[in-house]
C-alpha cells in the first residue's frame, strides 16, 4: 500500500471520486498475442492499484486489488465501466476478461473519521459543522480555527515559508477531500503549538469562510513525521446555523444583595460569553450575550442563555462607566469552573451567582 509519506502533488480527490487507473502491475498469466488483452491500472496520490494480469486471454478471471490511505473507503471497482464483483478478500475485486483492452476505474466515498491516532494524537478543537461567511464579514472574522495534539509523540518543527509569508510546518499537512466544500486555498498554513524550537507537541490551522461552499467535505491531518493521520467530517451551512440542532438553554440565577448602595444604582449588565477557545463562527447562537437590568427589588433575578455542552463559557457582571467597563465581585455558587468559567453536561443544567461590591 501506499503509505502517505510517498505521496506527490496532484488533484486531490472529491467525497466521491472516480479515479482511473493504467498500467496494473502483477504477473503476465498469459504469454502475449492476438488472443491477449492489456489490462490498464494507475497509481493514485492515496491509493495503490494492481492487478494479478497485465496480459490476459478472453475467459480469464482477473483479481484486482486496491490498498488506500484510511480516510478513503472502496465502493466499486469498474472493469469498462462494468462493475466488478467482491472478491474473497478485503479491497479486492474480480471480473471476466472480455475480448478487448480492459480500462479500470475505482470509486472511492470518504471512509468513517479518524479522531485520534497512535500514542494520543487526537483532535483539539475541531467542529463537525462551519458556516459560511456572512456577507460582511471579511477574511480576518470570517475564519475557523481548528487545533490538535499529537500526544506523547511530539512532530520535527521544520518549517518553509507559506501562504502569505507565515511559517508552516514541513512535517505535516492539511488535504481536503472535497475541494467544491473546502477548497485547499481556503486551508491556512499549519503551525506547531508546544514544545520548543526542534519539536512541537501540537498544531494549529485555519479555515477561509470567505471561499467555502454548502456541502461536506472530510478534512485530514498528516502527520509526515510519524506516519499518522486523523480526519473530521465537516459539514458547511448558512451563516447562523451552526449547532442549531445541539443547543440548549441555561438558567442564570443572580443575588444582586451583596452590592453596596452605589453599585445598586447603577446599570447592571449580565455578561455570558463563550470562550475563542470553543466558540464556532456563524453559530445559531451569538457569542457574547448580555442582559442589561437596574436592581431588581427583590435583591436577585434569573437570566436564561443559550449554550451548547462543548463549550466553555464565562459569567460576568458589572456596569458601563465613562465608555469604560467595571465588573463586580462575584462568586459562583452553582456550576463548574472558577473565576467564572463555567461547563455544562445537562440540558437545562442551572447555575446560581452571589454577586458583591468590591
Amino acid at each position: 500500500m501506499k503509505v502517505f509519506h510517498k505521496r506527490i502533488l496532484g488533484i486531490l480527490l472529491a467525497t466521491v471520486t472516480v479515479l482511473p487507473l493504467s498500467s496494473c502491475g502483477g504477473g503476465d498469466g498469459s504469454s502475449s498475442g492476438k488472443s491477449s488483452y492489456t489490462i490498464t491500472c494507475t497509481d493514485g496520490k492515496y491509493y495503490d492499484i494492481s492487478s494479478d494480469y497485465r496480459l490476459a486471454p478472453a475467459g480469464t478471471v482477473v483479481t484486482v486489488t486496491v490498498e488506500a490511505e484510511a480516510f478513503l473507503t472502496v465502493e466499486r471497482v469498474l472493469a469498462n465501466n462494468i462493475e466488478c464483483t467482491a472478491g474473497n478478500t478485503e479491497n479486492t475485486f474480480t471480473f471476466t476478461m472480455p475480448q478487448e483492452d480492459v480500462d479500470i476505474l475505482a470509486i472511492f466515498t470518504d471512509a468513517p473519521e479518524i479522531s485520534d491516532a497512535e500514542n494520543g494524537m487526537r483532535w483539539i478543537l475541531a467542529p463537525s459543522e462551519i458556516s459560511l461567511a456572512r456577507e460582511d464579514d471579511g477574511e480576518f472574522l470570517a475564519r475557523q480555527n481548528f487545533s490538535l495534539t499529537f500526544g506523547s509523540e511530539s512532530v520535527l518543527n521544520n518549517t518553509t515559508e507559506g501562504k502569505d509569508g507565515y511559517a508552516t510546518m514541513l512535517s505535516a499537512e492539511v488535504i481536503s477531500t472535497n475541494e467544491n466544500v473546502i477548497p485547499s486555498a481556503a486551508i491556512s498554513n499549519v503551525t506547531g503549538t508546544g514544545g520548543d524550537a526542534a519539536y512541537v507537541t501540537g498544531a494549529e490551522f485555519s479555515v477561509d469562510l470567505t471561499q467555502v461552499g454548502m456541502g461536506t467535505a472530510t478534512l485530514v491531518f498528516f502527520d509526515n513525521d510519524n506516519g499518522r493521520i486523523i480526519s473530521r467530517t465537516i459539514t458547511v451551512v448558512p451563516y447562523g446555523e451552526v449547532f442549531a440542532d445541539d443547543i440548549w438553554t441555561v438558567s442564570v440565577n443572580v443575588d444582586f444583595s451583596g452590592l453596596n448602595e452605589a453599585d445598586k444604582a447603577k446599570a447592571l449588565t449580565v455578561w455570558f460569553s463563550e470562550e475563542d477557545s470553543t466558540y464556532v463562527y456563524g453559530s445559531a447562537y451569538e457569542r457574547n450575550q448580555q442582559r442589561e437590568l437596574t436592581y431588581p427589588e427583590s435583591g436577585s433575578a434569573v437570566f436564561e442563555f443559550i449554550y451548547r455542552p462543548e463549550g466553555t463559557f464565562r459569567i460576568q457582571i458589572g456596569y458601563r462607566d465613562e465608555n469604560s467597563i467595571a465588573y463586580l465581585n462575584f462568586v459562583l455558587v452553582s456550576g463548574t469552573g472558577e473565576n467564572g468559567f463555567v461547563t455544562f453536561e445537562e440540558n437545562g443544567a442551572a447555575i446560581s451567582v452571589q454577586v458583591k461590591s468590591a
